[in-house]
């Protein structure tokens, strides 16, 4: 469920037909009889893969050279 400005919706997603075949897949090998402890079994494993998507890049300064001085013509 999601609260939103209306209230409490539920959270619904379009899956393309091959993703939604092999989520089907793994939702029946798991044992699971609804969809939304599928997605929380897929969150749980890919938490660290998550985690690590939200970190920001490390930053590394490139090295700019300075102009060539001008002469004065």
């Amino acid at each position: 469920m999601v609260c939103t400005a209306k209230g409490l919706r539920d959270q619904r997603f379009r899956l393309s037909a091959h993703t939604a075949i092999e989520f089907y897949d793994l939702q029946v090998s798991l044992g699971y009889n609804r969809s939304s402890k599928g997605v929380d079994w897929l969150i749980t494993r890919a938490n660290s893969a998550i985690d690590e998507l939200a970190k920001p890049p490390t930053w590394q300064p490139t090295t700019v050279k300075p102009p060539k001085p001008t002469t004065g013509e």
